[in-house]
This record gives structure tokens, sequence and C-alpha cells, in this order.
């Protein structure tokens, strides 16, 4: 079992005085069942059903007192106990069971009930199940973090130091832990495929997982939709990995020669099944971030090691000296999700911030709430680069902390300027602080 952060939650979520039932959202093979299960350990008594069991099913019934009774029957179980867990696999699979979870928060709500399957968005937006609103909550799982992965990989040293998001780093220290991210960068957060590198500490057998992952997926998709719409679903996700990071457009999407309709509909059908994210800009420079979706999105795919698997990045290059096509791509990729993995209620999809005029546009990669600041985050694959739309967007929102996720240590450089006379502070974190880009800011405001 790799530990995972989420584990947390779930404990915080068990000792609630008002709990409801739980249903742990994120994308097919993630790790939700894993996860449950070893939280189930930790209770007494753990019942587990998977409707895509035909013997499962038929204990769910239309009546909510004999469905208790056949549960108890069939497991032996008395399940009117806190220190009972009852958890529903692949609920999507049994609709009745889902209008179940109702009675459970109203009847039995000392009991333990957590629910989990495969694309539940897609299922609730074509109405085929409905959850109970009121009557539930959520929790959401993203593939492994980086430092989830180097937990996973008995590197548990290096995540420690990470989540302490200590201001200086000495550089063999830092040269270590790049390693490591560039192995992150290729292998991915996906359970099976950091499993099969873990077996054999060859990076190809991950990329064999890579594309029996995808395809699974991809039929798994498939299941909901007719003939007409897949083809479009499979378009889109050929564009990904090719287009992670840049501002796309619906129509002609990837020279698809597919209409914006349509590709609109496939981009919301991945996003609602967490395969793919858009990130639409802010243009505001003051709290609150709020997204203008008439503006053009970026794409991200849902797992960086499937999008370079997909791409076919080599096995052995060097991201800080070899552009790969898409060098900077893999970088913003990887901040987008580590910024995701911490949202662990709702997918909170990351920001962008921009700034278009007749005479001057610029584009920051992120845009984040600290406290009450709002945050620029510029990411570059190499430890240089320009500064200028950060520049712009100090002067304009008189922000004078700006962060730059790049691969060289910590540090921070005081009165850059910004081009038009003003100055800011830039704070030079490593990319692989995105994931505790709150606490690290801490340390320098």
């Amino acid at each position: 079992m790799f530990e995972r952060n989420l584990m947390k939650s779930l404990r915080i979520w068990r000792k609630k005085a008002n709990r409801l039932p739980l249903i742990l959202r994120g994308v097919r093979q993630c790790g939700k069942t894993t996860l449950i299960c070893e939280f189930g350990n930790e209770y007494k008594n753990f019942i587990y059903l998977n409707f895509e069991n035909t013997d499962d099913r038929k204990l769910i019934s239309s009546s909510f007192q004999e469905t208790l009774m056949a549960i108890e029957f069939k497991s032996g179980i008395k399940i009117k106990s806190e220190e009972t867990m009852l958890f529903f696999d692949e609920i999507q699979a049994c609709p009745q069971a889902v209008a179940h979870l109702r009675f459970f928060a109203e009847e039995i709500p000392q009991l333990s009930v957590i629910c989990a399957g495969s694309l539940l968005e897609i299922r609730m937006s074509d109405n085929s199940i409905s959850f109970p609103t009121g009557r539930v909550e959520y929790l959401f799982l993203t593939p492994f973090s980086f430092s989830e992965y180097l937990i996973a990989t008995n590197k548990k040293q290096y995540a420690e130091l990470i989540s302490t998001t200590p201001t200086t780093i000495p550089d063999t220290i830092h040269n270590l832990i790049m390693e490591e991210y560039h192995n992150y960068l290729l292998i991915g957060g996906m359970p099976s495929a950091i499993k099969a590198y873990t077996t054999t500490e060859n990076i190809l057998d991950a990329r064999n997982v890579h594309t029996n992952l995808y395809q699974s997926i991809i039929d798994d998709v498939g299941k909901y939709l007719n003939k007409s719409e897949f083809k479009y679903i499979e378009a889109v996700l050929d564009g990904v990995p090719y287009l992670t990071g840049t501002r796309i457009t619906f129509e002609n999407f990837n020279n698809s020669g597919f209409k914006s309709r349509e590709i609109k509909n496939a981009l919301t059908i991945l996003g609602k099944a967490f395969l793919v994210f858009l990130s639409y800009p802010t243009t505001s420079i003051a709290l609150p971030l709020t997204a203008n979706t008439r503006k053009a999105s970026k794409v991200f795919l849902f797992d960086i090691g499937i999008m370079n698997s997909r791409f076919g990045a080599p096995l052995h290059f060097d991201i800080t000296k070899t552009d790969c096509g898409i060098r900077g791509a893999i970088s913003e990729q990887f901040v987008f999700q580590e910024l995701l993995s911490s949202s662990y209620i709702i997918p909170d999809i990351p920001l962008f911030w921009t700034r278009e005029t007749s005479n001057s546009n610029a584009e920051v990669d992120f845009c984040i709430a600290h406290d009450d600041l709002m945050i620029p985050i510029e990411v570059k694959s190499g430890a240089n680069g320009k500064l200028r739309s950060l520049g712009m967007f100090s002067l304009l929102s008189n922000q004078k902390q700006c962060v730059r996720l790049h691969n060289a240590p910590p540090s921070v450089q005081q009165n850059v300027a910004t081009g038009s006379g003003d100055l800011f502070t830039l704070i030079n974190l490593p990319l692989y602080y995105a994931g505790n880009i709150h606490d690290a800011i801490s340390k320098f405001i």
C-alpha cells in the first residue's frame, strides 16, 4: 500500500459530528478503491460491496430496510455501529444504492458509508444516477503527487525535506531531488505505473503500463458514448499531449477538422471524467480570482507520465538541457498537477493571468490566492528566462511579491525591474515546491 495524503482527510471525515455518506471522486484507476480499503482496515468491521459483481448488486432492493437486512445477512456483521464502515464500489452500476444514500444519512448517521465509481460525473450528467442533494459529501483524489511518488519509491527523506520548504538547499541535495523529479516526469502518478517502476526500476516498464492504462480508460469512456461522439473524444485525447499548456481553440482542434461544438462537447465529457482539464484565464489584478470563460483556455492532461508517454518523450533526456519539443509545457503540466493535487474537496482548477490589449499583451502561467494576496507564478523549465509578464502584473496590480518556479534552489531577488521603472521582489522556488507553494511563499513574504 502506497501512502496517500488524502488519508488524513478521510480520518477527519470519520470524526466529524455531522458526517454524511462520502463520495470519493477522481480519474479512473488513480487508487480510489485501494485507498478506501486501506482506510477500512482502521475500523473494527469493514464491508466491501462491488456493484460490478452481480451477487453484490442482488443485495440492493427498493426497500431500504430489506437492503440493510440482506447486507447484514451476507456479511454476518451488524452494520448499525460507529465501528463499521460500508464501502460501495462501482456505485454507478447500482442506481438503487445511490437512492438509499439519503436514508443512510438520515437513519444511520453513525455508520461510515463511502462510495466510489468509474466516470461518476458522466453518469450524473446523463441522469443515469443522481446523488441526493444535501445528503452526501465529496472528496477528490488525483494521481500521486510528486511527494507521494517519492514516498512510494522509498525516498521519504526527500518528501520530508520538500514538506518543510527550507529557504536554502545545498546544490548537491537539490540535484538529487531533481533527478527524482526527472523520473517522475516520465513515470507519472498513476499507481500501476509507479508499481511497475518500483518492481523493476525500469522506466520502460512504466511506459508499457501507460499504453495499456490509456487504452483501458478510452474503452471505459466509450461505454457511455455512441460511436458518433467517440471519434471526437479520441481526437481530443490524441491532441492534448502536444498542446499541453497552450491556449487552444475548439474549432479545428489540433487540425482535426471538427467543428467547435463537437470539440467543446468532447472536452466537457473528458473534464467530467477528470481526464482533461481546461484552465481559464483571469484578467483581474486583485482578489477574488474569477475565471474568464469567454477567453481561450489552456488544456492539461490528467497525468504527466501518460502525457510524456503519448508524446514520445525520450526515456533518458535531461529536461534542463533538452527541449524535446515541449520542455516548457512539461514543467507547466507538472506544476498544474501539483496545484490540483492539493484540492481535496472539489477539483480547484488553477487559473492563469492574462492582459490582452492592442499594444501590449502579457501572460503569467498561474495565479493563486495566498491569504489576502493574489500571487502570480511564472514557470520556467530552466534556471533563467524573461520575466516581462511578471513585471507587467506587478506594475498593474501593485503586487510587489512575484514567484518563479524553475530548476534552481530557492532564493530571493530584491528590486527586480518591471521595465517601467517600478521594482518587485522575485521569489525563486524549485519546481518541486509547487505542491507546497503556500508554505513556501509564507517563508519569504
